[in-house]
């Protein structure tokens, strides 16, 4: 991420440093895509939902109402039609988004919570609080 300056003033320094040069970084910048419409065909809809949802390509298409016999290399070649992977690809990015924003909430409840627990002087809670953060981001 490309950080920028701002200059800042501080009058309790002498005359030569009374400039800091901080780095602010710029708000993070999503591009949002026009939502694809559903597919017109249901069981192509069925089949993205699926697939995005973890389903296997074979699973997905045989609980989306195709036929058994024949499932495993019909449900690759439906994959690989351009409207198909594309849906499927924006279900997925959509559940990213949502697990992101989700996990960055989770992360500010827990600074808050470990800086409430050390402002009243639980410094176990706060340890705890720390471990947890530490576990989730996968340092422990």
């Amino acid at each position: 991420m490309i950080a920028s300056q701002a200059v800042l003033k501080n009058e309790n320094l002498p005359n030569k440093a009374n400039t800091i040069v901080a780095l602010i970084r710029p708000p993070k910048l999503r591009i949002y895509n026009a939502a694809m419409p559903l597919l017109e065909n249901p069981n192509h809809e069925e089949f993205c939902q699926l697939v995005a949802g973890g389903k296997s390509q074979t699973e997905a298409y045989i609980e989306a109402g195709y036929a058994v016999n024949g499932a495993r290399g019909n449900a690759s070649r439906l994959i690989a039609n351009d409207s198909i992977s594309a849906r499927i690809l924006e279900l997925q990015s959509a559940k990213l988004l949502k697990n992101e924003e989700n996990a960055r909430q989770t992360m500010w409840e827990i600074n808050h919570l470990i800086a409430r627990a050390a402002k009243a002087g639980q410094f176990n809670a706060a340890i705890r609080g720390v471990a947890i953060k530490m576990r989730i981001i996968g340092m422990i």
